[in-house]
């Protein structure tokens, strides 16, 4: 409960493309809404340390604020490969877990995907959408590393996803490799 006399926050994704508008309003801070006594007491030293010039946000997103500090995967980039996949790769989600996608549009989503394709579960993905993938005729395959790591150093890869930040990231990981990142228009918003 100290306030930090300065702080790097390290984005975790897309929705850190609200934090500087919410930096500068009066709204708690809060991921999807969720507002909290914690999220607004966490907000008010926040915009403290931000008045003071001692708050950084450490970022691959272009963020409108004056102490971005901008990651593009230099220490990533910079190690020996890990991945040997080829081909086209579908990158799993948990928007369906999180509730913000409905789950029969994703499995209609995922059964368009090319049959023989791998497929990069999210972490938190359910086995019966893993044996739906499998039904579809996908290599499900379960690397448990963050996708970036999983695919680091490959090439020529068709990558499927539906919109996320790993596609944003993986821009910049495999800048180099000439893989191709098709990013599908959202899908309906779970009621």
């Amino acid at each position: 409960m100290r306030m930090p006399q300065r702080l790097t926050i390290v984005d975790d994704g897309s929705a850190s493309l609200r934090l500087p508008s919410a930096l500068r309003s009066q709204r708690a801070l809060s991921r999807d809404g969720a507002a909290s006594a914690i999220a607004a007491l966490a907000s008010s030293r926040l915009r403290s340390l931000d008045d003071a010039d001692d708050l950084e946000l450490f970022s691959y997103y272009d963020l409108d604020h004056p102490a971005l500090v901008e990651n593009r995967f230099t220490w990533l980039t910079s190690r020996e490969a890990v991945g040997a996949m080829s081909g086209t790769v579908v990158l799993g989600t948990a928007s369906v877990v999180d509730e913000l996608l409905d789950e029969g549009d994703f499995l209609r989503w995922l059964s368009t995907q090319p049959v023989g394709a791998a497929y990069l579960p999210h972490r938190r993905e359910g086995a019966a959408t893993l044996a739906a993938a499998r039904d579809f005729g996908l290599e499900v395959i379960e690397t448990g590393l963050p996708v970036e790591l999983s695919l680091l150093g490959c090439r020529d890869l068709d990558i499927r996803t539906l919109p996320s930040s790993a596609a944003d990231t993986l821009r910049i990981v495999l800048a180099e490799g000439g893989s191709r990142i098709h990013v599908d228009s959202p899908l309906a918003v779970a009621a």
